[in-house]
């Protein structure tokens, strides 16, 4: 059982840097990752993995130490994502398209702002009443 067990955390620690792998590639344009890492090196490739390793090690340790990071997680993300593809693409369309925009347009964007700013209380009401019920 301790054997399944292993290879199923080693799966997960793999696993994790696969799916992650387009933030890492973004992390690479960053200064500071730069000033770490030598692309000339001949050991770029392992250096750039240490640091992914690394990563992984302190968001492994977050989540030892706050058991219930994955309701601030999800708080994060419900107020982001709802402000990010409803509310604010709506916002901005509206205040640099409003003198070119039919009223048809208009009360489409009404609504789409509406609906996200519905859906961002009714997530951040669900997170809370899951924060509770623990």
């Amino acid at each position: 059982m301790v054997y399944i067990s292993s290879i199923f955390a080693l799966a997960i620690l793999l696993g994790f840097s696969v799916c992650n792998i387009f933030p890492f590639i973004y992390l690479e344009n960053y200064t500071c990752y730069k000033n770490l890492v030598n692309r000339e090196s001949k050991f770029y490739f392992l250096q750039k993995n240490i640091i992914r390793f690394i990563i992984l090690i302190i968001i492994c340790i977050l989540n030892i130490i706050f058991p219930n990071l994955e309701d601030t997680i999800s708080l994060a993300g419900n107020v982001s994502i709802s402000s990010l593809t409803f509310i604010f693409p709506v916002l901005l369309y509206n205040k640099i398209f409003y003198d070119k925009t039919t009223k048809i347009i208009l009360i489409m964007n009404y609504f789409l702002l509406s609906f996200g700013i519905v859906a961002s209380i009714l997530g951040t009401i669900t997170v809370y009443m899951k924060y509770m019920e623990k």
